[in-house]
């Protein structure tokens, strides 16, 4: 009889809480907020593990040193800075670019939660920029989406300076990341032949599965699905995927407690009936957290972006 390991145990219990508080599970709770607030930051402490504690997965390139730049300037307001970091091989080859979106439920979370993913990835030979976007309630949604959309101009525009290929661009998003990627793609790729691939991991792109009356996201979105059913529309990339889009690289945790694999799997199929390439995995047996620091996750990202990203494709 198979015996769950302590850390999928803990993960579990951190995941029902999450849900617990968020109102995901049955029954409104008024402590929702508090308990959102104070489980978003032992999660962000979790996702925010230093490389040095987290093994990286080897791969050919990945001796080389890799060049570091943070915190540069998107764009900035009288409130607010979006800012970026990046990731790129120290040499003088050029390499397509690929632009990675933080999770955190749209309300947390920050571009250092991708160091890890952000240094392999670069290392397997690509340009990596991380990007910062304004967060809800503050900052209700689509705010996020539109910083995303700024900072992938940004990027395009910026790319030569890094040596970036701004002709073979590649989307990578965890979670709300996910969301905002496969957003992006959706509504960008079928006109812009730069964007070539988008890989999501956990990404909720559709809301069909929160109950009406969820306060799961009224903080970001501005109330429940029942009362605000056109901004949870807006926010789903199902509903935004047409025409003959760049190829996907869908994964989820077959365990995700947080975002169920069906939301995902809507959009692989949506893609399906579309004639887009759309590929969907399954991670056996990972919840939310634990398939975001998966290493085969992250290897079949790699494999993907070298697939579609390279001179030959």
């Amino acid at each position: 009889m198979n015996q769950r390991a302590p850390s999928d145990s803990s993960n579990l219990s951190l995941r029902t809480t999450w849900l617990s508080g968020l109102g995901i599970l049955k029954g409104p709770r008024p402590w929702s907020i508090s308990l959102l607030l104070l489980v978003s930051v032992l999660r962000i402490s979790l996702l925010a593990q230093e490389p040095a504690d987290i093994p990286a997965q080897s791969n050919q390139e990945s001796e080389q040193t890799i060049k570091v730049t943070k915190d540069l300037l998107i764009r900035e307001s009288t409130d607010f800075k979006i800012l970026a970091d990046l990731y790129r091989p120290d040499n003088d080859r050029k390499y397509p670019l690929v632009i990675m979106i933080h999770g955190g439920a749209w309300t947390t979370g920050d571009k250092w939660n991708l160091q890890m993913h952000a240094k392999e990835i670069s290392a397997a030979g690509f340009v990596v920029v991380a990007v910062n976007y304004r967060l809800a309630p503050k900052y209700p949604y689509p705010a996020q989406l539109e910083d995303c959309q700024q900072a992938y101009d940004w990027a395009l525009q910026n790319a030569d300076q890094w040596l970036a290929d701004s002709q073979h661009v590649g989307l990578w998003g965890y979670s709300a990341g996910g969301q905002l990627a496969a957003m992006i793609a959706c509504m960008r790729s079928a006109k812009d032949s730069r964007l070539r691939a988008c890989a999501a991991g956990g990404a909720p792109c559709e809301f069909s599965w929160l109950p009406s009356d969820s306060i799961a996201l009224s903080h970001v979105m501005g109330g429940t699905p029942a009362k605000q059913p056109e901004a949870y529309r807006r926010a789903s990339p199902v509903e935004f995927a047409e025409g003959q889009l760049c190829p996907f690289f869908l994964y989820h945790g077959s365990a995700d407690l947080l975002v169920p694999p069906s939301s995902s799997l809507a959009l692989h199929e949506k893609l399906l009936s579309l004639n887009v390439r759309s590929q969907h995995t399954s991670v056996q047996g990972k919840g939310h957290l634990m398939t975001f620091l998966d290493s085969d996750s992250r290897k079949r990202v790699i494999e993907f972006f070298h697939a579609t990203l390279t001179d030959a494709n």
